[in-house]
């Protein structure tokens, strides 16, 4: 039983990926083997701690109230605020997850504000996303969001959507460039200050709005719009558009 609760933290702690990632048990208390090598679990960082600690806790109550059962499985409910706090991002995409696996006879109700582990929740069938809104005039009220609306988006996407309801997730500089950019752009005449700032903010504004999640597929928009460019000079700014689109899409429904 040690052995498989052992396996199950370092599920959740991400650590499950090498076998020579275990618990020891010295003078010092709980040690980890991982990326670091060998180090007491006190002297982690505050994901590993926090983490560690809660799920030794829940899984101690569970044994405690004899709601462990041989396979590992614990029935209950289990209760997480904030349930991203200290763990990096690509933690937080499969933490909900691997949760859910671990304790699949365990109802789960976690908090979070980060769109990665919300949007973990439309990998489970059975699980459930609701948003809090509060107001002075109707105090907290609970909205239904249909998971399927986050499947398969982007973190900024999920930020954008109904769950979180951003009007964009750009920072706060780059609208202002934005805005100053199109100011000088409706200029019917600049001084050579506004047009030097004009082609400054050009640049700024150019790489901030640039289309594709990654590098890789921004190179790609880059290489499509210009052989576009050189082959047909007079392509009306719509029409380039609509056919960098079309490129895009057929390069990404291709099999590699």
């Amino acid at each position: 039983m040690r052995k498989q609760i052992e396996q199950q933290l370092l599920k959740v702690l991400m650590l499950d990926d090498h076998a020579e990632y275990q618990f020891h048990y010295s003078d010092r208390g709980i040690e980890v083997d991982g990326l670091w090598g060998r180090q007491p679990l006190a002297s982690l960082s505050d994901g590993y701690r926090s983490t560690s600690q809660w799920l030794l806790d829940f899984i101690g109550w569970a044994v405690h109230a004899n709601r462990l059962t041989e396979s590992g499985n614990i029935g209950g409910i289990l209760l997480i605020d904030e349930v991203e706090q200290h763990l990096h991002p690509n933690w937080q995409r499969y933490l909900v997850q691997r949760l859910h696996e671990i304790f699949p006879n365990t109802q789960i109700i976690a908090s979070t504000h980060t769109p990665l582990a919300a949007s973990g929740v439309a990998d489970i069938d059975s699980g459930i996303l609701i948003k809090l809104d509060r107001s002075p005039e109707n105090g907290v009220q609970a909205k239904l969001i249909d998971k399927k609306e986050l499947y398969g988006k982007r973190a900024d996407q999920v930020l954008t959507s109904e769950a979180f309801g951003l009007f964009t997730s750009r920072n706060q500089g780059s609208l202002t460039d934005i805005d100053r950019y199109s100011e000088l752009l409706g200029l019917t005449e600049r001084t050579e200050e506004e047009e030097n700032e004009l082609q400054e903010l050009r640049g700024k504004v150019r790489e901030g709005l640039q289309d594709g999640e990654n590098p890789t597929e921004r190179l790609i928009r880059s290489e499509v719009e210009a052989a576009i460019e050189k082959a047909a000079s007079d392509i009306t700014p719509e029409l380039l558009e609509l056919e960098i689109t079309k490129h895009l899409q057929q390069l990404a429904n291709q099999e590699v």
